[in-house]
């Protein structure tokens, strides 16, 4: 590899991206053991969503059309839970009728971790995870 390539701002923070990602990988059972389940595909939106375990959902978007308001119905999940974006810190809710809205950016991707108010603070943005000890 060449490292000096990592002087460069942008290489960087991609760089930074995998690493945590990885550090989150190693400490999360469902990132490493967890049954993948593909619930959701929209071949002309270009949206592929899957679950991971029963405690994470992945969301990506491989279009360049910002999607506002985007609705992805029967989420395979109890009703009216909630999920934190390990990405952006955001967070979402699985309505009474397992569905969830949320908008996507132009090549976007979500990490919804499922919390709930006893364990909200459990669920950190990635930058923060990453440097956890």
């Amino acid at each position: 590899m060449l490292w000096n390539l990592l002087k460069n701002k942008r290489n960087r923070g991609l760089f930074d991206i995998f690493k945590c990602l990885f550090a989150l990988r190693h400490r999360t059972d469902s990132l490493r053991n967890g049954e993948v389940h593909f619930f959701y595909e929209n071949i002309d939106d270009r949206i592929l969503v899957y679950r991971r375990g029963v405690d994470i959902i992945v969301l990506c978007h491989f279009s360049s059309q910002k999607r506002t308001n985007y609705v992805i119905e029967d989420v395979p999940t109890e009703p009216n839970t909630s999920w934190i974006d390990i990405l952006t810190n955001q967070y979402f809710i699985v309505n009474d009728r397992n569905t969830l809205i949320l908008t996507l950016n132009s090549y976007d991707a979500r990490v919804l971790f499922r919390t709930n108010k006893r364990n909200y603070h459990l669920c950190y943005p990635l930058s923060i995870l990453c440097y956890q000890d």
